[in-house]
């Protein structure tokens, strides 16, 4: 009797509770209907800065109803709204304005229902499906906790005492199985199976444990050996082409040995055609084991494998890949690797492949979707570029041993805890997105999946899913019974590879059955987010609020970082509040925190664009930021537009071929350069070695005695030069000069370099942030006066947009 009014009041608890919140998403969609009537047409904006010219570019924002007045810095090489909270202590939050999110009307909480698409769709006949299926698998689990409880009583046998002869249970033994997956079903229920049948169907499957360990998964440490090896050594990686023994590599490869003389043919023709292609990362075009991997992707067509080669080389330039571990900003993406993706490398299998468990069922598919795609894209990337370096270091290590493994990986993927979620369409969307980045860029690295504890929704999910993998990977799955799960698994891999909840020896640091310390443990994503915003950090929580340009006008609901914790520096010292990054969206946590992306999704400006011209002391004026229209007085010449070199990297860069003096190119970018326009920088910076070699150069006297003769700085971008005058890269005071040019933390790379170009470049030239096509706009800056005494349209034709010449020709026209 208990049992089925728990029954009936889950079931209407759920058709309650859709309707409710259809009804309160009618309601909320009404307003906001209202709201956007309402509001101001699309205009165009122009924010004045009031701090001291030419460091960065500051402006004022008003957040909430009424508005709360911020004097915040427009940063383009950060991506979120960043303001001290009022629960802020830090010593750096207490001189400045502080958001306080209960006075304003409009604030909202951030996990707080929203309506969703299905809420607009025709759901209802599905309703009591899904209600149904749910009730079915509470069913199925109480049934199964009733078992446990019967058969709890029953005494295991004991372990051999002999460990290392018999280091888990015996493939063949069926005790052993029914032992390891008892103890490992009764721990991950403990405290469900002692509850009475009403108080469990609240519970659900979620244990207490669980409950928890949730709270903990925000302040882990880096999973530093998530990918096999120290997270340090894949990322000052380099790469090279190694010249293996080719029959001996496809022997390894290549299982059918009718085919290898075959496939030896191919992969030499491969490589000779291949030859003349520039590498790029783990892609070296030389390398045979590399020219395998494309070769065995297309069912060892040669045209096909060159073709697909240099489809990759193309994605891989365009994406930015190459510099994804030397050069992107890691820390959130270290972060972000609990979540997505829950893996980890354990060991290695029976034939000396690296092992990777992968626990599918735990990702928190609600948050995964909430995520930007730009930034789930961006750290599949990083993830795969990971994999493919510790394949990289595996791969040598084997190869002083003279051993050809290594080539592919063994994946175990555990499904418990995949439920209904997983098939949601964005779910879905997000799985297609993710299985098109790693099968058509990343090709052959996976040997076998192996899918262990399948639940009952897996083959109606797994069907979902099949279009998205091409055949040869869905060759490779293998779906397991849970009876037999540990029997397959100790086939293939040793026990001491094998996490103890799934019948192994492995265990993690602190003792945990799954090993926690090496496979990511998913959960939650947490609404906290901690990062670094330039030299100086911050933590703190999103929340959600209308953020305006002006009062009440040019706004967009975003949602905004309240920092908890600012650190002294540099916050303490600078006179902002906070920061409104103007980044790329795969820059932002999330894309409701790219404020410029949720202003195009309101109508709020005319054009998907912003301009920035930086005022001199001489102007006696602010500096000046327009969203929308170009400001036409600003201008000295034609804006000349540049394609972003890349759309993942989140920063506003283009292509830079090199640096010049007086046009003569310094040959400082033979490996390739980037040039990023960086409004929140008072400097040129650069990698090390390359700052150092043009400060070489340029060779600056600290007592300004060659000041007069100091040659013009410029920036190679689009075939011409872009020159700075000594004025402007070069400080002049009374205790000396100093040039504008500092050091990042970038060391010496296999791939471009990135320079961040502030204020000295930014005060010479406007620059324009299209975020429609995805261009960057340069044009000569006007100000009131040119250091030089000569007219704007003179220091133009000077300085902008000659060609520049090798020092050969320099030579030559001397």
């Amino acid at each position: 009797m208990a049992w089925s009014k728990c029954l009936f009041l889950v079931a209407s608890w759920w058709i309650l509770a859709a309707g409710a919140l259809r009804k309160r998403s009618d309601a909320s969609r009404s307003a906001s209907q209202l709201t956007a009537k309402a509001g101001s047409s699309p205009a165009d904006v122009f924010a004045h800065p009031r701090a001291p010219p030419p460091t960065s570019i500051y402006g004022k924002i008003y957040v909430g109803v009424p508005p709360q007045e911020f004097l915040v810095v427009f940063d383009t090489s950060s991506g979120n709204v960043i303001l001290p909270a009022r629960s802020c202590e830090s010593a750096s939050c207490m001189t400045k304005h502080r958001y306080d999110k209960l006075l304003s009307a409009t604030s909202k909480q951030v996990n707080a229902s929203q309506n969703e698409a299905w809420l607009d769709q025709a759901f209802y006949p599905l309703l009591l499906l899904v209600a149904a299926l749910w009730l079915t698998e509470l069913a199925a689990q109480w049934k199964a906790c009733q078992r446990r409880k019967r058969t709890a009583a029953v005494k295991c046998p004991p372990a051999p005492s002999d460990a290392s002869t018999t280091p888990g249970p015996s493939p063949g033994s069926p005790s052993s199985v029914i032992s390891s997956s008892y103890q490992d079903e009764s721990n991950d229920t403990a405290g469900i199976c002692d509850l009475d049948p009403f108080t469990w169907c609240w519970a659900g499957r979620q244990s207490a444990k669980d409950l928890v360990d949730e709270a903990t998964y925000q302040d882990r440490e880096i999973i530093e050996m998530k990918f096999g090896a120290p997270r340090s050594e894949i990322y000052n990686l380099g790469f090279y082409p190694i010249n293996e023994d080719i029959p001996a590599l496809v022997e390894v490869a290549v299982r059918d040995e009718s085919k290898r003389k075959g496939v030896e043919q191919k992969l030499r023709q491969l490589r000779r055609l291949s030859e003349d292609l520039p590498p790029s990362g783990w892609v070296q075009t030389r390398d045979p084991r590399v020219l395998l991997r494309f070769l065995l992707a297309r069912q060892c067509s040669v045209e096909r494998a060159l073709e697909m080669l240099q489809s990759v080389l193309t994605w891989r330039q365009q994406n930015g890949a190459a510099n994804a571990l030397p050069l992107w900003n890691k820390v959130k993406h270290e972060r972000f690797d609990f979540y997505w993706k829950a893996f980890g490398c354990t060991g290695i299998d029976r034939e000396g492949d690296p092992v990777v468990f992968e626990r599918v069922g735990q990702l928190d598919v609600p948050g995964l979707v909430k995520c930007n795609p730009d930034f789930i894209k961006q750290h599949c990337i990083y993830n795969a570029e990971c994999v493919f370096a510790s394949l990289e270091i595996g791969r040598r290590r084997c190869l002083k041993q003279d051993s050809r493994r290594g080539f592919q990986v063994t994946v175990v993927v555990d499904m418990t805890g995949l439920n209904v979620s997983f098939m949601d369409r964005k779910a879905l969307a997000l799985c297609q997105l993710v299985s098109r980045v790693e099968a058509d860029n990343y090709p052959e690295a996976l040997k076998r999946v192996i899918v262990i504890r399948a639940p009952w929704i897996f083959p109606a999910i797994w069907n979902f899913c099949k279009p998205f993998f091409d055949k040869g990977t869905l060759e490779k799955v293998c779906i397991v019974k849970e009876s037999e799960t540990a029997d397959v698994l100790l086939k293939h891999i040793p026990a001491e590879s094998v996490p103890k909840a799934l019948g192994g020896t492995l265990s993690g640091d602190s003792g945990d059955d799954y090993c926690s310390s090496i496979i990511a443990p998913g959960g939650k994503i947490p609404e906290d987010v901690s990062f670094a915003v330039g030299k100086g950090n911050v933590a703190g929580k999103s929340s959600q609020d209308k953020v305006c340009l002006s009062p009440q006008k040019i706004c967009a609901d975003t949602l905004l970082v309240e920092a908890t914790e600012m650190s002294d520096e540099p916050f303490s010292i600078f006179p902002f509040d906070g920061v409104v990054g103007l980044g790329m969206p795969s820059l932002s946590l999330t894309k409701m925190h790219n404020f410029l992306g949720n202003l195009a999704d309101a109508n709020q400006l005319d054009k998907d664009r912003f301009a920035v011209w930086i005022a001199t002391e001489d102007d006696k004026e602010d500096s000046e930021i327009s969203f929308g229209a170009l400001p036409p007085n600003r201008l000295g010449s034609e804006v000349a537009w540049l394609p972003l070199s890349s759309t993942t990297s989140g920063l506003w860069q283009v292509e830079m071929s090199d640096v010049t003096l007086n046009l003569v190119r310094l040959d400082v970018c033979k490996k390739g350069c980037h040039a990023a326009f960086d409004t929140g920088s008072g400097m040129i910076s650069g990698p090390k070695h390359l700052v150092e070699a043009i400060s070489q150069e340029l060779n600056v006297a600290t007592d300004c005695s060659n000041y007069d003769e100091l040659p013009a700085l410029g920036f190679e971008l689009g075939g011409v030069t872009y020159n700075l005058d000594k004025y402007e890269y070069v400080k002049r005071t009374s205790e000396g000069c100093f040039p504008q040019l500092q050091s990042t933390d970038e060391a010496e790379a296999s791939d471009a370099s990135t320079f961040f170009l502030g204020a000295p470049f930014l005060t010479r030239y406007v620059t324009v942030y299209d975020r429609v096509f995805l261009r960057m706009g340069l044009a000569f800056a006007v100000h009131a006066n040119e250091p030089t005494g000569e007219s704007s349209e003179g220091a133009m034709k000077r300085l902008m947009g000659r060609p520049s010449l090798g020092r050969a020709s320099a030579k030559e026209s001397e």
